[in-house]
């Protein structure tokens, strides 16, 4: 009898094993297998661009609604390469952070304030590869009574915890916004 529960106790060990490894490879699925350095190349733009981000030429102002905006710097002519974006409501604040390469999205920085009936703040950082995001990361909670927002700088990372699909509802209609504001600027819309 113990020979027989012995048996049962290790086949079910070994199904429980083999279903969890399934599991687990679906989510490492929804992205490629983690490349530090392509991310740190990225972190070395994002270093780069932020270490040049400052009033002066190439530093533009525009609104892109009443009460959104986006100031964007061409560190090449013609060529924003960094872009900082605010999108508020009378509730929540979006403030996008965006690098751009050779014509290519590179990271963004998200971050949201939502100050409804829960408050909660959220950080991501995306990047992309091809237009296509490769790795994603966030950090953000919940917010209790007294708060302040800043809190969660001190919250961990979670890598790649939503699907693509799920990431990028969250960033494009931000990223587009930004993109056809700029792109009217380019063709004789007023800055501030």
């Amino acid at each position: 009898m113990n020979r027989v529960l012995i048996l049962i106790t290790a086949f079910y060990l070994v199904i429980s094993a083999c279903t969890k490894n399934e599991g687990d490879k679906q989510t490492a699925s929804f992205y490629p297998p983690i490349d530090t350095i392509k991310i740190a190349k990225i972190d070395t733009l994002v270093n780069q661009l932020s270490g040049q981000w400052k009033p002066g030429p190439g530093f533009h102002t525009l609104m892109l609604g009443e009460r959104d905006s986006v100031q964007f710097m061409d560190t090449l002519p013609g060529q924003p390469q960094r872009m900082s974006a605010l999108f508020n409501t009378d509730t929540s604040t979006v403030w996008t952070t965006i690098y751009h390469q050779d014509n290519e999205l590179k990271m963004m920085r998200y971050r949201e304030w939502n100050g409804w009936f829960h408050p909660s703040v959220l950080e991501a950082l995306i990047y992309f590869e091809n237009g296509k995001i490769f790795y994603y990361k966030e950090r953000g909670k919940m917010l209790e009574k007294g708060e302040q927002i800043g809190i969660f700088r001190d919250l961990p990372f979670v890598e790649n915890v939503r699907k693509p699909e799920e990431v990028t509802a969250i960033y494009s209609r931000y990223w587009e916004t930004v993109k056809k504001g700029i792109e009217g600027y380019k063709n004789g819309a007023p800055t501030k």
